[in-house]
């Protein structure tokens, strides 16, 4: 990950570790005495960890990350920073016995399309009614699982079929500029300018627009070719309290007919 500090904001000699709180904490928006409140730890105490004049306990840095609200990924790092292993588990793929939860979900919800992302909306995983949507929305057909972002972006996939495209596209993108703005995700922010490299793309989107409607419920309406009109409600699903960074990633997209013609629709074209 990249920080964006300058060196001269970091005492000479205070280490890695100090310049990451106090980035995180800036970023946060906090004072020094706000987060020594939040973490139960003298003011005069987090000056000193900021300074490198105080070395943090294992213990301190993970209480640190945790009142930051930071990222599992991001945590592990702040721990490197300070000289301790990491405390979460990076594994690429979920734990066998979560992927037994996620299998029988997506079996369970069919005819309803439903998929398994990465953080940054890679399509991880997907049920037979899901596959079966992509085939019909799709401009152009792929034969990789999409992600889910430039599906929405990109006119060879989904954009053309999409009723008030802008506003979705707006409020979905806004909400990766807050993950990005929480996390400082690298790949996040290339997957925004990515986005926004797309024709057609407003130039003032390249600011997020935090009056766009925050619902966690969105609505996706499709207008397809033979005047069938579709409407799907979306929810996201993320994993709470995970002691595993895969896990803590992991963002499960579900559709789910929001009017008797989309059920129709699903029962007929998209059971397996």
């Amino acid at each position: 990950m990249r920080y964006s500090w300058t060196m001269a904001e970091v005492p000479e000699g205070a280490g890695l570790f100090a310049a990451q709180l106090r980035f995180w904490r800036r970023k946060r928006g906090q004072s020094q005495l706000d987060l020594s409140v939040a973490a139960d730890v003298s003011a005069r105490h987090i000056s000193f960890l900021e300074t490198g004049r105080a070395k943090p306990s294992e213990a301190m840095v993970l209480r640190l990350g945790k009142v930051l609200g930071l990222p599992l990924r991001e945590r592990n790092t702040l721990l490197a920073a300070a000289g301790f292993a990491p405390a979460f588990a990076e594994p690429r793929e979920v734990p066998a016995a979560i992927q037994a939860v996620l299998d029988d979900m997506l079996r369970r919800f069919e005819p309803c399309p439903v998929v398994v992302m990465d953080r940054c909306y890679n399509v991880l995983q997907a049920n037979a009614a899901a596959l079966a949507l992509f085939a019909v929305v799709f401009a152009e057909p792929t034969q990789d699982p999409p992600n889910m972002l430039h599906a929405l972006f990109d006119p060879k996939l989904a954009r053309p079929f999409v009723r008030d495209w802008e506003a979705l596209a707006r409020v979905m993108l806004t909400r990766l500029h807050e993950r990005a703005l929480l996390t400082g995700d690298a790949e996040m922010r290339s997957l925004i300018a990515a986005m926004q490299a797309y024709p057609g793309v407003p130039a003032n989107w390249r600011e997020p627009d935090f009056s766009a409607d925050g619902e966690p419920v969105q609505l996706l309406r499709l207008a397809l070719p033979g005047g069938l009109e579709l409407a799907f409600t979306m929810l996201l699903t993320r994993f709470s309290e995970s002691r595993n960074v895969a896990l803590d990633e992991l963002v499960i997209e579900t559709y789910l007919p929001a009017d008797p013609a989309t059920e129709r629709f699903c029962g007929e074209f998209l059971r397996p």
